[in-house]
């Protein structure tokens, strides 16, 4: 027997700390529920609806709609309400990489390769094993067979000492942002599920707000990213730039200009950096005479990632459990000399007593004649080794994932993993940082042309 989520109770409520909003539905007893839609955005934060208490196991079927794709949209279980993506038990992602995937301890995999769209509604069915503290998910698309995206996965590695779920949790990332309708249809004891039809629609709203379909809805943010639209007439309006800050090639010498998050998010564009109406695409481009830093002689227009505020920067671990991605899409168009398109590189200390470094622990480089190669830099201080890659034709449009999680850094090129490499030792106790753009290897320092690149999706995911 199915009993409906809300039956017999008051409207969920909706509870809201700080800027993060909860949607918080009471447990209700009995094999089965059933809930309206909802549809949120990142501004709603994590999204909880409480369940009844699971100990065993269980089946649980919903159906998800991302607004955009690639996108960074969770589904999942969880012990209690959770404010941050480590609380989360058993998870399914529309991922960065455009694939739904799933979490299996500490990284993101999937059983089958199933990508997705925008605007389209998929159906998904999770089996959890509460005692054993795994899970399998399953995905359906309209008109097509079930395929499986997880097998047994092992719960998040945080929380493999919980011993019970009694809650459901939904979250759209702000890179790329977009927004995600979701519909939790059906839980039942065991390890099948029949159905349940319960979609509600809701309509935009400038707050979250709480009714009796469980509708949370708010409108987009002017940091959210839009992946297509004609009517884009700046950077910030093709990548989400409220995390980042910009070094362009002007200024003084040794002393470059750098825009901050909100006035890239307010929609700075210069000739160095700006919005090309040809191909919805953002345009860098670094003059081979342009003023570069002291602790480089090459000249730059390029983004360095900040933290959530936009003005901390950032200082991540890559030695954590954390899987730590710079995934972007884009296209060199002016390679006369090597430049850099994406890097991480050594933030400040985060234990013990070190000497501050200027150093990058990876740089990924374009080479004049397409060719792609990585160089890691074996110490703080140390020069790098180079391995080549690929190649990618002057003018073709590509993409590419930067990961680093615990220790391990891999690079994949259009999906497809093409180096991993342990992070030398060296570097344990420094955070790091992501930055991506036009890093101009020029040793020329007089011309006024130089190098050109073009990005189309850009985003970083800390999960």
């Amino acid at each position: 027997m199915k009993t409906p989520i809300f039956s017999n109770i008051s409207p969920p409520r909706i509870v809201v700390r700080g800027i993060r909003a909860f949607v918080v539905g009471a447990a209700i007893a009995g094999l089965s529920l059933t809930a309206g839609a909802a549809t949120i955005t990142s501004s709603n934060g994590f999204v909880n609806t409480s369940v009844v208490t699971q100990t065993g196991t269980f089946t649980a079927t919903f159906d998800a709609t991302p607004s955009i794709s690639p996108a960074n949209d969770t589904l999942s279980f969880s012990k209690g309400a959770q404010s941050a993506y480590t609380g989360l038990a058993a998870t399914v992602r529309f991922s960065t990489t455009g694939k739904i995937d799933a979490r299996n301890g500490g990284a993101y995999a999937a059983v089958t390769s199933v990508p997705f769209s925008a605007g389209v509604s998929y159906h998904f069915r999770m089996v959890v094993n509460v005692t054993a503290k795994t899970y399998s998910a399953y995905v359906t698309a309209p008109g097509g067979v079930e395929q499986t995206i997880a097998s047994n996965y092992a719960y998040r590695t945080e929380q493999a000492s919980i011993t019970s779920i009694n809650n459901f949790n939904a979250d759209v990332n702000s890179s790329p942002g977009g927004s995600l309708t979701y519909s939790l249809l059906t839980i039942s004891n065991g390890s099948s599920s029949s159905s349940s039809s319960s979609s509600v629609s809701s309509s935009s709203s400038s707050s979250v707000s709480s009714s009796s379909s469980s509708s949370v809805s708010s409108s987009s943010s002017s940091t959210s990213s839009s992946s297509s639209s004609s009517s884009a007439k700046t950077p910030a309006d093709v990548l989400s730039l409220g995390t980042w800050t910009l070094q362009l090639p002007t200024g003084s010498p040794g002393s470059p200009d750098t825009i901050s998050a909100s006035q890239l998010v307010n929609g700075f564009q210069n000739t160095y950096f700006n919005y090309d109406s040809t191909d919805n695409s953002v345009a860098f481009f670094a003059p081979d005479n342009g003023v570069h830093t002291p602790n480089s002689a090459h000249p730059r227009s390029e983004l360095r990632e900040m933290q959530s505020d936009g003005t901390t920067p950032a200082n991540w671990d890559p030695f954590d459990s954390k899987v730590h991605t710079l995934s972007a899409s884009l296209k060199v168009t002016d390679a006369r000399h090597r430049l850099v398109v994406g890097q991480i590189h050594i933030g400040s200390v985060l234990r013990g007593s070190h000497a501050s470094s200027t150093k990058p622990l990876m740089e990924l480089y374009y080479e004049t004649n397409g060719g792609l190669t990585i160089g890691v830099n074996g110490s703080p201080t140390a020069s790098q080794t180079e391995t080549s890659i690929g190649n990618v034709p002057v003018g073709t449009q590509f993409s590419y994932q930067i990961i680093i999680s615990s220790g391990t850094l891999k690079v994949s090129i259009n999906g497809s993993t093409k180096f991993s490499k342990s992070v030398p030792s060296g570097f344990k106790d420094y955070g790091q940082y992501f930055k991506a753009g036009d890093y101009n290897q020029t040793t020329v320092l007089t011309d006024t042309v130089g190098t050109k690149d073009k990005f189309y999706t850009l985003t970083v995911t800390h999960q």
